[in-house]
């Protein structure tokens, strides 16, 4: 995986907002897609989605976040 200074950027920004430590972050038909560890996923979200309704206001992008599973299935279902 190679960072460049955009994507570092964003991954702090949404690491400072959520308070979860983000494994990647990438653009995706039209939304920034955030990929979490599976047991931070409703952390990362927040409490009625807050954390990413805020993301999503400060980035002016739609914002999906997504829980990472070693299981490409359950992957896949969660994105």
């Amino acid at each position: 995986m190679i960072l460049d200074l955009e994507k570092i950027k964003l991954i702090n920004f949404f690491e400072r907002i959520t308070k979860v430590n983000a494994i990647d972050c990438f653009d995706y038909s039209n939304k920034l897609v955030f990929i979490v560890p599976e047991k931070k996923i409703f952390i990362a979200v927040g409490k009625n989605g807050n954390n990413a309704v805020k993301l999503s206001r400060l980035l002016k992008k739609r914002v999906k976040i997504v829980s990472f599973s070693d299981n490409p299935v359950i992957f896949v279902k969660s994105f």
